[in-house]
């Protein structure tokens, strides 16, 4: 399997921003993404830390009234475990090349952490070679990326939001 470690910069990201803002570290997982009236749609799930937790939230759902870009369509927090639906025209999302971020063939076996400088750190894997080098690409193009690990090996853990979920009633 080929595993990649990388930092990167996204500067026009209203998430970034409400990060920066809400001084929190945000552990992030992509659960999907699907395309529906000419827009981007895209379900994660995380975990919020830190005490600005709730500027955080109160952040998101500031991106309800957004009409361009990024905009929230549903959050629901407990605690600072969320789940959250954004979605962005295609158009401009096209431009930040969300097919080769979010190709299927893309394993997100650790968190996305966004930390509170800014910052994203990424740790991805892929049966094949060329669509981290596509990732890597573009990256160190629009998102400042900076390589810090690129290479084969077996992967021994997977990172879960927990072990064993609660069951529903």
């Amino acid at each position: 399997m080929w595993v990649c470690k990388f930092r990167g910069y996204d500067e026009g990201s209203k998430i970034r921003e409400i990060i920066e803002e809400s001084g929190v570290d945000v552990f992030y997982y992509p659960v999907n993404h699907y395309i529906k009236e000419r827009r981007y749609y895209f379900i994660a799930v995380g975990i919020v830390k830190g005490e600005g937790k709730n500027r955080f939230f109160n952040g998101l759902k500031k991106l309800k009234k957004s009409k361009h870009g990024r905009r929230l369509e549903l959050l629901e927090a407990e605690e600072d475990f969320f789940i959250i639906i954004t979605s962005h025209s295609i158009d401009e999302e096209e431009k930040k090349y969300v097919k080769t971020f979010y190709n299927p063939e893309i394993i997100h076996f650790k968190p996305i952490i966004f930390h509170k400088n800014g910052w994203e750190e990424w740790e991805i894997a892929c049966l094949h070679r060329k669509p981290i080098e596509d990732i890597i690409k573009i990256g160190k193009k629009v998102y400042e990326l900076e390589l810090l690990k690129f290479h084969q090996k077996k992967i021994k853990n997977y990172g879960f939001m927990t072990m064993l979920p609660e069951l529903t009633e």
